[in-house]
């Protein structure tokens, strides 16, 4: 018999929202939009980039069209992982609980 136990990641094993979201300003700066943490939390967490990138381009009338959407999800992906090469922090007691 197989045993296994499934973690979520984000919030469970690192703390990583905060990255996740300034990934995502990184990549909106430059269309004038800056999300803010509250609204981060309120509006998009738990949507994929893809949805979150769709739900602001709506929500700021930017007239993105899908192939810039995911343009912009693949870069933030690679910004996302350089933040978290340099900046990730595991949550305090989950290397040993591993």
């Amino acid at each position: 018999m197989l045993c296994a136990v499934i973690f979520d990641f984000d919030g469970v094993i690192a703390d990583s929202e905060a990255l996740h979201l300034r990934a995502f300003n990184v990549l909106l700066k430059p269309f004038g939009v800056e999300i803010s943490t509250e609204a981060y939390y309120r509006d998009y967490l738990g949507l994929t980039d893809f949805e979150c990138f769709t739900q602001v381009v709506a929500d700021r009338h930017l007239g993105l069209d899908e192939a810039a959407v995911r343009d912009l999800v693949a870069r933030k992906n690679r910004i996302f992982k350089e933040f978290a090469a340099t900046e990730g922090h595991i949550i305090d007691g989950v290397v040993p609980f591993l």
